[in-house]
């Protein structure tokens, strides 16, 4: 389960980025016709992102606690009105655990994940010809 917070952004980011450029060409031909360098228009796409990797990231965090914590308060409370049917002193037992270094290091790593799987569409939207991106209708 820890692994679909890493997993998702690999395969969503360049999907969404490789999309991005076939929409909105224009946009990266006005960039590099404005004067921006290769460099320049990798680093916009880049920047872009980073915050798809954090997103992503969170989502596969809450994905993987979310149904513990639920089923951990289902089970406390029916924990809880067992022992009090029964006469006994509730008892404090945690039957699910996320341990603090799951989103401490999801989180980075989902982000250089991005980074990562943003590099292939920021070439392939640096090496478009800006005259011909900006022919396109």
């Amino acid at each position: 389960m820890d692994a679909i917070a890493l997993v998702v952004p690999a395969f969503r980011i360049p999907s969404t980025k490789l999309m991005s450029i076939y929409e909105r060409p224009r946009e990266i031909g006005l960039i590099t016709t404005m004067g921006a360098t290769n460099r320049g228009a990798m680093s916009v796409y880049l920047a872009k992102a980073r915050p798809i990797g954090l997103v992503h990231g969170l989502g596969g965090v809450l994905i993987q606690s979310g149904p513990g914590f639920f089923i951990a308060v289902i089970a406390g409370i029916y924990l809880a009105a067992h022992a009090t049917q029964t006469g006994a002193a509730p008892a404090e037992i945690s039957i699910t655990y996320t341990s603090l270094w799951f989103p401490v290091f999801v989180l980075p790593f989902s982000i250089l994940g991005g980074i990562v799987s943003g590099i292939y569409p920021a070439v392939r939207a640096a090496s478009l010809s800006p005259i011909a991106v900006l022919n396109v209708e």
